[in-house]
This record gives C-alpha cells, sequence and structure tokens, in this order.
C-alpha cells in the first residue's frame, strides 16, 4: 500500500496542485496525483494507493471533497484518514466515534476501503493513550473499516505522538491496545527483587537460602537463578522463588539473581556483596606420606612434620611470597600472613625427607 503524497486535503505540489476552497484546480490535483497513482501501478499494480485526508471532518465535508474529485477522474484505492484527538479538538470520548461515523460514510458512499492511516496522543500518557486506541478500533471494526495505524510509534522520548517507554526503550504499553488487550494500569513485563534485606554476612553456612519475587505479565517465568558473574549458584523453577546455595566458598561473592522468561528474556536483581565466613581451624588438614601438616586459624599457617622442618615459603596463586621462615630442624613452625580468610595460598615445605609443595585455604 502506498500514499499519493501525505495528506491531500488541500493538495499537493502546489501552486499547481493546491486545491482551494472554491473549488478551483482540481484538475491540476487529478491530473498530478493520477500520475503518481499510474506510476505506482507500473511498478505493481496490486499496490494500493490511498488518498488521505487529514482533517477529520463531519460527513458533509468530506463529501464536498470526494466528489468533485471523483467527478473529475480521480483514481485512488483506499481512503486514509488521520484521528488525532489533539489536532481534531476532540476528546478521546468523542473521537473514535466520530472517526468510525465518517469511515462507515465514506465507504458506502465511495464504495472504497477506509482506514485510519494515522493516529497518536500523549506519550507521556499510555494508558490514556491505550484506552483511546481500544476505543477506537472497537469502533473501527464495527464500521466496518479496513484498518488503523499508529504514527511513528518508535520516535525520540520527547516526541508528542510517540508510544515509547524510555525505560525499556520499547514500544510502550498503548500499543497494546493492538493486541485487544485495555489495561487498567502499565504492566510490567516481568521484575525481579530480592524478598527482604539481604544479609551481608554468614557464619559457617552450610546452605544459604535467599528468597526472590519475581513476576511475569504472562507468568511466563521459566527459572531463576543464583549467580556470581556468570556462575550459576543455585536454581529455582517454581515460586515462591527461593535460591539454595550449598556450600558457599569463605570469602566474599558479589552475587544477583537472575528470572528467564520462556522466550529467553531475563531480568535482574541489584547486585549485593555478602560475605561468607568459615572457622578455618583444621577446616584442611593436608597430611602427605612423609607426615606433613597443615593447618590454618585466623592469619596463621601451622606446619608439623614427622621429619626436622628447614624451610617454609607460602605463595599466592600468583607467584608473590606471602611468608617465609628458617627452621633449625623444629617439627612445628608457625607463619603468619596477611592474605584474606578465603584466600587459597601454595605452600612449600623442606624437610629432612624432601620437598613437599601443597595448597591450603585461609
Amino acid at each position: 500500500m502506498g500514499a499519493g503524497g501525505l495528506p491531500t486535503g488541500r493538495g499537493y505540489a502546489w501552486p499547481e496542485g493546491r486545491l482551494t476552497s472554491d473549488g478551483n484546480n482540481v484538475e491540476n490535483f487529478v491530473r498530478l496525483f493520477n500520475a503518481a497513482y499510474d506510476a505506482v501501478k507500473e511498478v505493481d499494480p496490486n499496490i494500493q494507493v490511498v488518498l488521505h485526508v487529514a482533517d477529520l471532518q463531519g460527513t458533509s465535508a468530506m463529501n464536498s471533497y470526494f466528489d468533485p474529485l471523483q467527478k473529475a477522474g480521480l483514481k485512488w484505492d483506499v481512503i486514509g484518514l488521520s484521528a488525532y484527538p489533539l489536532m481534531t479538538g476532540l476528546t478521546t470520548g468523542v473521537l473514535p466515534k466520530r472517526a468510525a461515523g465518517i469511515a462507515k460514510s465514506l465507504k458506502e458512499r465511495y464504495e472504497k476501503p477506509v482506514m485510519v492511516v494515522e493516529t497518536g496522543h500523549y506519550n507521556d500518557q499510555p494508558l490514556a493513550t491505550n484506552h483511546f486506541l481500544c476505543d477506537l478500533m472497537k469502533e473501527l471494526i464495527d464500521a466496518g473499516a479496513a484498518g488503523c495505524f499508529y504514527w511513528e510509534p518508535e520516535l525520540a522520548d520527547d516526541n508528542h505522538f510517540a508510544a515509547w517507554n524510555p525505560e525499556t526503550r520499547r514500544v510502550s504499553v498503548a500499543l497494546e491496545a493492538f493486541k485487544g488487550m485495555n489495561h487498567t494500569e502499565v504492566p510490567y513485563v516481568m521484575d525481579i527483587a530480592w524478598d527482604g534485606d539481604i544479609d551481608k554476612v554468614f557464619d559457617n553456612p552450610t546452605t544459604i537460602e535467599l528468597p526472590v519475587k519475581a513476576r511475569h505479565i504472562r507468568d511466563r517465568i521459566e527459572k531463576v537463578d543464583l549467580m556470581e558473574d556468570k556462575q550459576v549458584h543455585a536454581t529455582s523453577t517454581e515460586p515462591p522463588y527461593t535460591l539454595h546455595w550449598t556450600n558457599p566458598e569463605a570469602g566474599l561473592h558479589k552475587i544477583f539473581a537472575q528470572a528467564t522468561a520462556t522466550d529467553g528474556e531475563t531480568a535482574s536483581t541489584d547486585v549485593v556483596e555478602v560475605e561468607v565466613k568459615k572457622d578455618m581451624t583444621d577446616i584442611i588438614a593436608v597430611t602427605t606420606p612423609n607426615g606433613v601438616q597443615l593447618k590454618t586459624s585466623k592469619n596463621k599457617v601451622t606446619v608439623e612434620s614427622d621429619s626436622p622442618l628447614y624451610y617454609i615459603r607460602i605463595y599466592s596463586l600468583n607467584g608473590m611470597l606471602q611468608a617465609e621462615k628458617k627452621v633449625n630442624g623444629s617439627h612445628r613452625a608457625t607463619l603468619t600472613v596477611s592474605a584474606s580468610q578465603g584466600t587459597l595460598l601454595l605452600v612449600q615445605v623442606e624437610t629432612e625427607a624432601g620437598t613437599q609443595t601443597m595448597h591450603i585455604r585461609m
């Protein structure tokens, strides 16, 4: 479908194609419009050419516009109307019936399909626009109109007639009217939040339970995951959603919950930082075949050995030396390290029986 110009209530290509109130210049306008009509049909004869009138006047005024054009031989396939509450000065309660009445009259008189090819309302009033569009399309359907188009809904946020949600960067709830949805409130698509305050410190937990509130407008949440970066710590698939994080490692964790819908869309909570603390005394006690044992307690690493100890070095995993100690044949030594709780360290022990390397977590 194509239009032989934008709204042509006053003609186009002035001054040659201007339509005046006294009816002059009709022949020139018809000649120009028919040339455009023929050019479109030459490309594809199935394309429907619209004659678009922006002024939603009364029936008699509309007839006064179309009658002379029809008599002069104007060629068109579809009648297009504009229906803006602001531009017509009609309220959203009056305009739908007015537009439908005119559409019905024009369809019967000229035996052409009639469509509203432009409509729009306030971008900052999505609910009001949704209600207006629902009423307009109901009236148009009842009148036998061929369709309805919203003018440029994706225009910039501050455009008066857009239908754009700046938060979601998608069209607003206003256009749900085209799906037959008349809303009483602006709906969310999907949202998720922590259900209450999240504790920031957990002491010696076996399992951490984190309740989450997650909702979808059409109940299409597939799962809720507890995430740390890209790692999934826990998953819940049934409401009410509670995430059970088992055997969390000691240390600081930046976590968030992420809901995934059946269509792949996701929504996430805020990221929160939690600390998992564990009593690390004897939590790792590694004994090698040569009888070397490591223990940690707070910021201390204790090495015990059946064989005499000579030298101990402790490194972080990036190779940085954290502590070292020369031992003169003792069977026990304690070193102080500055690593934070939960840090994995590499311990190198030289004994009379040889050198051994092992890992331990603070």
